[in-house]
């Protein structure tokens, strides 16, 4: 595969965990419980290195800036509704986030089987095992927060 290819993919992958950490940080900004906004902040900020990590992948990072990349306007988060996330407690919002990581990662599965390019590939794979693993951090923390209130 093309260098320029490759980049492109990983570019996509810098940019898709900018566009969560852009989601994690507006959906904190809508909640009212101070768990779960301090969730989703923490969220965003993995999101972040999840990006930062992507980006060090490049053949050749320094062409396109990641402080560049990261102050660029975010792209619109059609389906976050302020209103119906201002109630939501921790115990919600982490569901939520849950849902989200999971259905990330589907979409990552799909698209990656339709590469045959093996670098191509196993950026993606580390994309989705960097997804899975903030998937189940997210399920550890459902998991304790439900045998606390229970």
């Amino acid at each position: 595969m093309k260098i320029m290819e490759i980049e492109d993919i990983i570019l996509q992958m810098v940019q898709m965990e900018l566009q969560a950490m852009h989601f994690y940080q507006h959906a904190a900004g809508c909640l009212q419980d101070e768990d779960a906004r301090f969730h989703f902040e923490l969220l965003a900020d993995e999101e972040m290195e999840h990006a930062r990590s992507f980006h060090a992948l490049l053949p050749s990072p320094t062409a396109v800036s990641f402080a560049e990349m990261v102050k660029a306007p975010p792209q619109p988060c059609d389906e976050i509704d302020c209103a119906a996330l201002a109630d939501f407690d921790q115990l919600q919002a982490l569901e939520m986030a849950l849902r989200l990581e999971r259905k990330v990662e589907q979409d990552l599965r799909l698209r990656s089987e339709t590469i045959v390019d093996a670098q191509a590939r196993a950026v993606l794979e580390k994309n989705i095992y960097s997804t899975e693993g903030h998937a189940l951090l997210i399920a550890e923390d459902l998991e304790r927060l439900r045998r606390s209130d229970g």
